[in-house]
């Protein structure tokens, strides 16, 4: 277990140690910290509880909204912290677990989705010649817009590395 006299020192310690799950007090600048770490792909999917003496319907609204995972206010019962704190721990664990099993088979999927795509140009090319000299040419067309629509915010959610996504 690490601890940090702010939140400031808590994201230098993040950047050097494995950590599974983080307990901040909002005192501690933790909104900093919160919307800091949630910028951060290596650091943003870590579970981030907010531990507070403030009892503010705002605060915890905000909190949850900028990424945590739980806000718990003080006094508390350690016995039902802890219990909180394993349930986010098993549940962050699946989460990566799930993650592991769907990467690889997405990959395939696009990859299986390419060659798919290839093969029915070369069909349309091998049926006629000129359709399949437009076919190619529309094919090299539509992937130089989508490698240069990839870098614009407005698209970037349907675009990725050049893959065209829920169109």
């Amino acid at each position: 277990m690490l601890q940090a006299k702010n939140g400031m020192e808590g994201l230098r310690l993040l950047q050097s140690n494995p950590i599974d799950i983080i307990l901040c007090d909002i005192k501690m600048d933790g909104m900093e910290v919160c919307s800091r770490i949630k910028k951060y792909d290596k650091l943003k999917n870590i579970p981030f509880i907010f531990i507070t003496g403030m009892s503010n319907d705002q605060d915890e609204e905000k909190g949850l909204e900028m990424g945590a995972i739980d806000f718990i206010t003080k006094p508390f019962n350690s016995a039902v912290v802890i219990a909180r704190i394993r349930a986010h721990l098993e549940l962050h664990k699946y989460q990566i677990h799930l993650k592991n099993l769907v990467q690889p088979r997405t990959k395939e999927l696009e990859k299986a989705q390419s060659v798919i795509l290839e093969f029915i140009s070369s069909l349309m090319e091998f049926r006629d010649f000129e359709t399949g000299q437009h076919i190619e040419r529309t094919k090299e067309y539509v992937k130089l817009l989508a490698d240069y629509l990839k870098y614009n915010p407005k698209f970037n959610i349907l675009l990725k590395n050049g893959v065209i996504y829920n169109i």
